[in-house]
């Protein structure tokens, strides 16, 4: 079967039990290999609160892909996705030195 990407993303993943959790919000190709490395997933309302962040499933963690769901390992590790700030840090407060 062949799906494109207007189809893949917003899927809901879902374990191998059956907890629903969260949906497709992107992936990693490897150029070299043609190949999806990782997905990443916006966590389900039900489990926002132990994950911050998306969760990244890599292809090895996947069981099944169809036109309607995305099935992962049941034993999958949540990964933190690295944040970039884009504010600039504050620089301490020095009160000026007498003369």
């Amino acid at each position: 079967m062949i799906i494109n990407n207007k189809k893949i993303i917003n899927l809901p993943v879902f374990t191998e039990a059956g907890q629903e959790i969260g949906r497709l919000a992107d992936f990693e190709i490897d150029i070299d290999s043609q190949s999806i490395i990782n997905y990443y997933i916006i966590p389900h309302h039900a489990i926002t609160s132990l994950f911050k962040n998306r969760l990244i499933i890599n292809r090895g963690q996947i069981i099944d892909i169809s036109e309607d769901k995305i099935i992962v390992s049941d034993n999958f590790v949540k990964s933190k996705e690295k944040k970039f700030s884009t504010e600039r840090k504050k620089q301490p407060v020095t009160s000026p030195t007498p003369e």
